[in-house]
């Protein structure tokens, strides 16, 4: 089971590892709740708020400019002339998505910021009860602050150290015990559309460039902050962050820690090097580099009925292994080695176990190579050491979000041959570094067809490649320190092509399968002997 938390978007502040940004943003709320615009706010906040950035206080404390030249109109010849300004973009002019542009000046850094910038939950911003936050800068551990509900008639938000009442209709004040008069309603409603969700718009754009430390407040930003997956909630208000199985979520509702040196994503042996070439060993992936030992210790060697090497695979917890559908056409048993290096020499960290049972993917297609992946499940579990570790199955939601992004880094081993011509393995354990290519690329460089169930790697005019050997082998990637599993060697056009890309079988797209797959085995006697 995994750990969940919600954490409100509304609580920005618990965010806010810089108290000066927290205090601007309270200060600019209130603000944006009055019925007139407040004279000069950036002025005014400039006086009072203190240790904040030196680029935010000369803006802040910039003086009123005269009014005896009149400034030009907003976006007039005369301004666009001027490099982009936050005062004049921000406080001179409604604050639209082409005046952001200006500020972050990239297409991928402006969508970040407005997707939190023109968030759909537009409502008046809550009466704040802040007891600890602003007499201490630290950010201690807290507890519950609804446990003693005082909202009588709204929702109570928990936030650090802090509660916020957010107020039914036709209610205000802190604790939403004061029934707002019709009128009051009203002209609230139209002082806000006329300047205040701009202002706090405006407001929230400058907290955002002067505090560095504020984490992204739903999924589609930096993954919500989240270690492993995250989950918007329904109600549009919170995200939740969720740890693979194997991890602990911390107390920030946000870090996932290992639980023991048998979870899943870990290099017991410290952090891969990827060594160069080493005298006596024959480097055969192509392209590549004989990695260190155990820095792939979910690499597995797939043995046929002779125990001949017949292909790669990948542990992913200590009874079952993934390798590619095709490896298992043309063999009917088969056994594994873990914890292996080179090859053709026992090392004393090798085990070889018994697959008892495979699992093809029932819409494997041979002449399409789509669906190329199956299960293996073990006779006995695997013992894990530092040289025996399954890697993660990420969910589909960080794979797609992250992990399966065009230009994510990965790393591909193997013990496949140099080229197709060559009659020998290699007999140490290599790798290769290639980046993901998307899709319309890879197919505009590929004569077969490319499914949605395929990943392309590689860089056009290089040889890094996987070959013959190296099929059903783990393509990995790490993120946040924790090794994720990505593709599984599937196909080529050659190898070593320079003006072709490898293929690989998209995991999370099988995520659904696997989980299936075992758990009919632990819950049905039957399917452990269905031929």
């Amino acid at each position: 089971m995994t750990r969940t938390a919600l954490v409100s978007t509304t609580d920005l502040g618990v965010y806010f590892q810089s108290f000066p940004g927290l205090l601007l943003l309270l200060l600019l709320w209130s603000w944006s709740g009055r019925g007139h615009a407040p004279p000069c706010p950036l002025c005014v906040c400039g006086r009072v708020v203190v240790g904040v950035s030196a680029g935010a206080v000369s803006v802040l404390e910039r003086p009123r400019r005269p009014h005896a030249a009149p400034l030009p109109p907003a976006n007039s010849f005369l301004e666009e002339l001027k490099p982009p300004s936050m005062e004049r973009e921000c406080v001179e002019e409604k604050c639209d998505f082409e005046e952001a542009r200006e500020i972050f000046q990239t297409r991928e850094a402006t969508l970040e910021f407005w997707t939190v910038y023109t968030g759909e939950h537009r409502r008046s911003l809550p009466n704040l009860h802040l007891p600890s936050i602003l007499g201490n800068h630290e950010l201690l551990p807290d507890g519950n602050q609804c446990n003693n509900n005082m909202c009588v008639n709204g929702t109570c938000v928990d936030m650090y150290q802090a509660y916020a009442c957010s107020c039914n209709h036709g209610y205000e004040g802190r604790y939403c015990d004061q029934r707002r008069p019709l009128a009051g309603l009203a002209s609230q409603a139209a002082a806000s559309r006329s300047h205040g969700w701009w202002f706090y718009k405006c407001a929230l754009l400058i907290v955002l460039l002067w505090s560095p430390a504020l984490t992204a407040t739903n999924c589609s930003l930096d993954n919500g902050n989240c270690d492993h997956e995250c989950t918007d909630g329904a109600d549009g208000l919170t995200r939740r962050c969720s740890c693979v199985n194997g991890y602990n979520l911390q107390d920030d509702s946000r870090t996932c820690r290992p639980k023991g040196p048998s979870s899943c994503g870990q290099l017991l042996i410290g952090r891969s090097s990827y060594t160069k070439s080493i005298d006596g060993l024959l480097p055969w992936m192509v392209g590549g580099e004989v990695g260190k030992k155990g820095e792939s210790p979910w690499q597995v060697l797939v043995l046929n009925a002779v125990g001949k090497f017949h292909c790669g695979g990948v542990l992913i917890d200590e009874s079952w292994v993934l390798t590619a559908a095709h490896c298992l056409e043309n063999s009917l048993t088969f056994r594994v080695r873990l914890g292996d290096y080179e090859r053709l020499r026992a090392e004393g960290t090798e085990v070889t176990l018994k697959v008892t049972k495979t699992f093809k993917h029932p819409k494997y297609n041979r002449r399409s190579a789509d669906n190329d992946i199956s299960l293996l499940r073990l006779e006995t579990p695997a013992p894990l050491s530092d040289y025996i570790v399954p890697v993660c199955l990420p969910g589909r939601h960080l794979a797609q979000r992250v992990l399966n992004k065009n230009g994510t880094m990965t790393v591909v081993s193997g013990w496949g041959k140099e080229d197709l011509e060559s009659s020998r393995y290699s007999s140490a354990l290599n790798v290769i570094k290639v980046p993901l290519v998307d899709t319309d690329t890879c197919r505009g460089q590929m004569y077969y067809n490319i499914t949605s169930n395929m990943l392309c790697a590689g860089i056009v005019g290089q040889k890094m490649d996987a070959c013959e050997g190296d099929s059903g082998g783990p393509m990995v990637t790490l993120y946040r320190d924790t090794w994720f599993l990505v593709g599984l060697v599937s196909w080529g056009e050659g190898c070593g092509n320079v003006e072709k890309l490898g293929v690989y079988t998209k995991v999370s797209n099988y995520i659904d399968w696997i989980n299936k797959v075992r758990e009919d085995w632990d819950t049905s006697p039957a399917e452990r002997q269905r031929p």
